[in-house]
């Protein structure tokens, strides 16, 4: 949905838009993988006609529950994903001036915002508190998400918080922008397992998430859908649609 979210983007939507609006229209199904997403598809394009199914992300819970954890002296918190503006790295780096001595923020990724993300963090004389790690392996991934106490998500647009699931699958809890596919599975998750904060929340409104959120323990994962749940819904779809020939999925 939107038009993109950064220069490179929104020329890119201009040409996707015509093109995807045909190919919407030649569906029998769409399948989206948030009511967020649908929502935007069917607000970006007026009369559709084939039916729409939300069919959430699944997680590989037993990969992110069975990592073994670093060994670190410090508090982790991790922020993890594509390193754009939009994603608002710099909020969650800068939480970490309101943060105990004993906390420490990971920021996970690359991308084009990267080198502005890493002088922000040298004019602020935050190098001890908060490290770039840059692209790390799925392992590693892992392993820090089963390290970090608490997963930071500011990001002003998603169509679906992933990184919000593999944290609660790794047993950590969440703090996250306010935006609807957070909000979403926040309410689809036992209370106080995400956290929500305003999507320009402060620094300092960031770190007191981050320690209220950290203090709550690990949340369950008995509600998280594996990827074969995800595939048997779809794979239902496929099939409901197998009666009517000549139309793509």
């Amino acid at each position: 949905g939107g038009a993109g979210h950064s220069r490179v983007a929104r020329v890119a939507y201009g040409v996707y838009r015509p093109v995807s609006r045909l190919l919407f229209g030649a569906c029998a199904h769409i399948v989206c993988g948030s009511a967020a997403e649908a929502g935007a598809l069917v607000r970006d394009f007026p009369g559709l006609t084939a039916p729409v199914t939300v069919v959430p992300y699944g997680v590989d819970v037993s990969a992110f529950a069975e990592a073994r954890p670093f060994e670190v002296a410090a508090r982790v918190a991790i922020a993890a994903g594509r390193m754009e503006p939009y994603k608002q790295f710099d909020r969650v780096a800068l939480a970490a001036e309101e943060l105990p001595e004993d906390n420490e923020i990971l920021l996970l990724g690359d991308g084009p915002a990267r080198r502005d993300l890493e002088q922000l963090i040298a004019r602020h004389g935050l190098g001890r508190r908060v490290r770039c790690l840059g692209r790390v392996s799925d392992e590693d991934l892992r392993r820090w998400f089963r390290t970090a106490k608490v997963l930071v998500s500011m990001s002003r647009y998603e169509s679906f918080g992933l990184t919000l699931i593999e944290a609660l699958a790794a047993g950590i809890p969440v703090v996250a922008s306010d935006i609807p596919a957070h909000r979403e599975i926040a309410e689809s998750c036992p209370p106080g397992t995400v956290h929500l904060v305003s999507i320009d929340a402060r620094p300092v409104d960031i770190a007191q998430a981050i320690l209220s959120a950290s203090s709550n323990g690990s949340p369950a994962r008995a509600w998280l859908r594996s990827w074969d749940d995800v595939a048997s819904q779809v794979l239902g779809i496929y099939q409901s649609v197998l009666d009517r020939p000549g139309r793509c999925v």
